[in-house]
């Protein structure tokens, strides 16, 4: 766990949440003492435990940040199938 007081929080923000989104949790301390603790979600706490356990199966190879490069699997579209974003693109269009 690391702490930030709340000036350093607001002025690295952004550097923060990718640690959290890497899984540390962060404490919030005000003058010295801890106030909250920012964390992940149970939601993406257990993406994190999916992607965790596709890697330790070889179906993918996860990068720093924690998100899929790609697996050993492929997959092959039927003939005249359309892809998801061909299909978001067509109900764009009134």
């Amino acid at each position: 766990m690391i702490s930030a007081g709340i000036r350093e929080l607001k002025t690295h923000l952004s550097t923060y949440v990718r640690k959290v989104k890497a899984g540390e949790t962060v404490q919030i301390t005000e003058h010295g003492k801890g106030v909250a603790f920012i964390t992940l979600s149970a939601e993406q706490t257990e993406e994190r435990r999916v992607l965790e356990q596709m890697a330790r199966d070889g179906l993918v190879i996860l990068g720093n940040g924690g998100r899929p490069k790609g697996g050993s699997l492929k997959y092959k579209l039927k003939k005249g199938a359309k892809l998801t974003s061909e299909i978001i693109l067509e109900d764009r269009k009134w």
